[in-house]
């Protein structure tokens, strides 16, 4: 692809809001992070935090020349243009694989509350150490490519974007957009799916009268997935875009930097981390398991709600659970004639001193 040096001079505004949103994402996403792990500590979800970190990388190396005092410079340095640019080609499979890695840890919890035959496939295929290494996995050997040809083709390192570095190689700039379309596709695919998943079981657990606990899959938690896989999808069209057109097209970029906003207000707005911002205690009550013989079983919703719990269906047969009464111990995996999965039953008290059985 035969390209000259961009005058960003000429994209102003357009270098405003791409600017605002790499700096708002960079800086809000950290204090999120620290809010989380104050929060959850060591229960935060790895792979959730994994994203938000990769996404503080991706933002902040994006926009290099900004934080420089390049913004304006077509001509930067070669040393921090070569930087900018090996870092802005790896970022797309860095973001892209950092938003697969967490839709299918997701999705595969998911599979295993619906499949559990299928338990120990999805914990291999899901299997975290995997998901937490992927996008880096991807990405590394780019980044280390665009420095390698960077240093071999100096003349072809230059200000080739209104917001960034271009080092112009076919190769690299094509793997890296291919393999970007390619993992935001799979990923929209999967949170498209878990996304309709929910929201049946949502519809036929009220159609059987279920009880009101919330239960392990909130229909938050389905919006979240539902507003992640948007913006999944922006980067997927995006990608697209960019595989047709020049780095000088300025809409593929800016849709790009607005995922990283769009991911902090999603997950920033789980409700443990508005209680904790807003300095408010979280008085939800655990309620009592229904004496119809049917429940879906809860845990306390985790600050990001993508911790699913398991979910149960309990025959009771005629021995309901009662209200200050030890619950019954099973060690069998059928009751009253049909098949159970039991999950561990504890004592709660409210407020007021009342004690409920809640499941875990």
């Amino acid at each position: 692809m035969i390209m000259s040096v961009v005058d960003p001079s000429d994209y102003i505004p357009q270098l405003v809001v791409y600017s605002t949103f790499n700096i708002f994402a960079a800086c809000s996403l950290v204090a999120l992070v620290a809010v989380t792990l104050l929060v959850q500590d060591a229960t935060a979800n790895l792979t959730l935090l994994n994203l938000e970190v990769i996404f503080i990388i991706s933002s902040s190396t994006s926009s290099a020349l900004i934080w420089t005092g390049h913004a304006r410079d077509s001509h930067p340095p070669f040393t921090l243009c070569l930087f900018n640019a090996s870092a802005t080609m790896s970022n797309t499979p860095l973001m892209a694989g950092a938003a697969l890695a967490l839709v299918a840890k997701v999705w595969g919890t998911a599979m295993i509350i619906w499949h559990p035959r299928y338990r120990q496939l999805f914990e291999w295929v899901t299997w975290t150490p995997f998901l937490l290494s992927f996008p880096y996995i991807s990405a590394i050997p780019l980044f280390i490519a665009g420095i390698v040809s960077g240093l071999q083709h100096r003349n072809q390192v230059f200000r080739g974007s209104p917001f960034y570095c271009v080092v112009n190689l076919d190769a690299p700039q094509s793997t890296s957009s291919i393999l970007g379309a390619i993992f935001t596709f799979i990923s929209l695919v999967l949170a498209a799916w878990t996304s309709v998943k929910l929201i049946r079981t949502r519809q036929r657990t009220e159609r059987q009268r279920f009880t009101s606990d919330p239960g392990s899959i909130s229909f938050m938690f389905a919006i979240r997935v539902i507003l992640f896989s948007f913006f999944v999808g922006a980067a997927f069209v995006s990608g697209i875009v960019a595989l047709t057109s020049a780095f000088d097209a300025v809409v593929p970029d800016i849709i790009v930097a607005s995922c990283g906003v769009g991911a902090f207000f999603i997950f920033a707005s789980a409700r443990p981390i508005l209680h904790f911002v807003f300095c408010r205690r979280d008085s939800r009550k655990t309620l009592i398991p229904s004496t119809t013989g049917l429940s879906w079983g809860s845990g306390p919703i985790t600050p990001q709600e993508f911790t699913l719990s398991s979910m149960t269906v309990t025959h009771a047969g005629n021995t309901p659970l009662e209200s200050g009464k030890q619950p019954p111990t099973f060690h069998s995996h059928s009751f009253g004639g049909g098949q159970i999965q039991i999950t561990r039953v504890v004592e709660t008290h409210d407020e007021g001193g009342k004690s409920y059985w809640s499941t875990m």
